[in-house]
């Protein structure tokens, strides 16, 4: 897998290594007009998604983006065979400390009961809130590839 953010020529085992990573992140991003970056955002405005390194000293350094979320999610579980670390998830308003990456789709899940208990209430709740959580296709994309469902 080429992974689009890292230096040419070079291989993640090695970026990881020599950058001390000892967590990966998964966070939604777009392009701020105003500010003439790219920022981190929630899903619901994502327009892109970014696999960062994380050293314990706090810094993130990108390795991957990825236009939807089944490509983050099978880009993540190549980063996580390779570098065996751990991954966490963060974006604007919410954040999950890293684990593994099954344990990341669970994290989410519970996460999206918890929201959902928050902000509807029993009377109003539907059979399809959940699927229209904001980090439902995120989180079905990591329960595909790493088998949750029995398949990978």
């Amino acid at each position: 897998m080429d992974f689009n953010c890292l230096p040419h020529g070079t291989t993640l085992a090695d970026f990881a290594k020599a950058e001390g990573f000892t967590w990966l992140d998964v966070s939604p991003c777009r392009h701020d007009e105003s500010e003439g970056c790219t920022v981190r955002t929630t899903p619901g405005w994502v327009e892109f998604w970014t696999i960062y390194g994380r050293t314990d000293a706090g810094e993130a350094m990108a390795i991957h983006d990825a236009w939807d979320e089944e490509a983050l999610a099978q880009a993540l579980a190549e980063a996580v065979k390779i570098t065996g670390l751990e991954v966490g998830y963060s974006d604007e308003d919410r954040a999950l400390p890293a684990v593994e990456l099954l344990a990341l789709a669970e994290d989410m899940t519970f996460r999206i009961h918890e929201e959902l208990d928050e902000e509807i209430e029993d009377e109003d709740r539907r059979d399809d809130d959940f699927d229209h959580h904001e980090l439902t296709p995120l989180r079905e994309a990591l329960c595909e590839v790493s088998g949750y469902y029995g398949r990978e």
